[in-house]
């Protein structure tokens, strides 16, 4: 974790958004993922979705949504327990 200098979560380390947000992280050295502005809080404040992953997977990152709202709405596939196992056995999770 050499960007952002900690672990969060780790011991005694409380992280806070203002200090690990997609803007702290842009531009530093090799791609590491890609920010996504979802929507704003009832503050005003950024909410910020960041997809991180290999450079393989990143090229793919549409193709992964799109198989991924497949399973969100099984009525794409016609309820195909077949064509569900098919895309969770080649598509990456996101969390």
């Amino acid at each position: 974790m050499a960007t952002l200098g900690d672990i969060a979560g780790a011991p005694t380390k409380l992280p806070y958004s203002t200090e690990y947000t997609v803007h702290a992280l842009a531009g530093e050295g090799e791609p590491k993922g890609e920010g996504v502005l979802h929507r704003k809080t009832e503050e005003g404040r950024e909410m910020i979705a960041v997809a991180v992953a290999s450079e393989a997977l990143m090229a793919k990152l549409e193709v992964n949504r799109a198989a991924l709202a497949k399973l969100a709405d099984p009525r794409t596939i016609n309820m195909d327990d077949a064509q569900a196992e098919a895309i969770t056995s080649t598509a990456a999770p996101i969390y």
